[in-house]
């Protein structure tokens, strides 16, 4: 079972580590929520380090409890500075990055960042 953490949805996770339980699930993991607009950033979690690395704390005691693989983000660093500029009009594509060479351009479940877009 897969479930993307953001906001309005934060308060539900412990439940769902139960609820995989409950249905005999092989694994659970969780991600971040993958920011696909700019309205989207109020409703990620990342805007808010010290919140997010207290749930994924909460999450990683209560996947202890279970016999399940649950997979919980990497806390993120007090050190991270997250972009909060103004939004682009237009972004204009520039050819492929050299700075990555795989087809990524999202965060990962693991908490790998890909900024170039290699499609």
């Amino acid at each position: 079972m897969n479930f993307a953490l953001m906001k309005q949805n934060a308060d539900e996770a412990v439940d769902f580590i139960r609820l995989g339980v409950d249905l005999g699930v092989d694994s659970i993991t969780f991600s971040h929520l993958v920011i696909e607009s700019w309205e989207m950033r109020e409703w990620s979690l990342i805007y808010d380090p010290p919140a997010m690395n207290r749930l994924f704390a909460t999450l990683r005691e209560e996947a202890a409890k279970t016999h399940i693989p649950v997979l919980v983000p990497d806390d993120l660093a007090g050190n991270v500075e997250l972009f909060d500029g103004e939004a682009r009009e237009e972004v204009h594509y520039h050819g492929q990055c050299g700075a990555a060479t795989g087809p990524w351009s999202f965060l990962l479940p693991t908490g790998d960042l890909f900024v170039c877009g290699n499609l």
